[in-house]
């Protein structure tokens, strides 16, 4: 049944994105989340990108997507237009996700499975730039 259920929810997330997320930049460079709301214990693979738990996700998208403005507010966070963050999210010890999905750093996880908030890409080698 949780496949199932893994299933629709993808399904009803590329309906209501009309499937562009998979286009989205990777959002490096955007802010940290606060400290409070932060993962607590990072994982290894994520101390040197952001001290985010690793996470293997479906979907990447920004915090300005629509669908993230209202998940983020419901949730009562104050999330950057500017993040990134992973749809359909689960924990991993490795960066080598099955299939499609994507494996990303998100510093805060409080909403998985469904949400992954302020994440970077686990695998990329990009240096964020830092503004002046």
């Amino acid at each position: 049944m949780l496949a199932s259920t893994h299933h629709i929810l993808i399904l009803v997330f590329m309906l209501l994105t009309k499937a562009f997320a998979w286009t989205l930049p990777l959002g490096l460079g955007s802010s940290e989340a606060p400290s409070a709301l932060r993962v607590q214990n990072p994982s290894p693979q994520c101390t040197s990108i952001n001290n985010g738990a690793l996470l293997c996700c479906t979907a990447a998208v920004s915090g300005g997507f629509p669908l993230v403005v209202l998940a983020s507010q419901a949730a009562n966070y104050n999330l950057p237009q500017n993040t990134l963050n992973g749809y359909i999210c689960f924990p991993s010890s490795t960066t080598a996700c099955s299939g499609t999905q994507l494996p990303l750093c998100c510093q805060v996880t409080t909403l998985t499975p469904l949400w992954g908030l302020w994440c970077q890409s686990a695998t990329s080698t990009c240096t964020p730039i830092s503004n002046p």
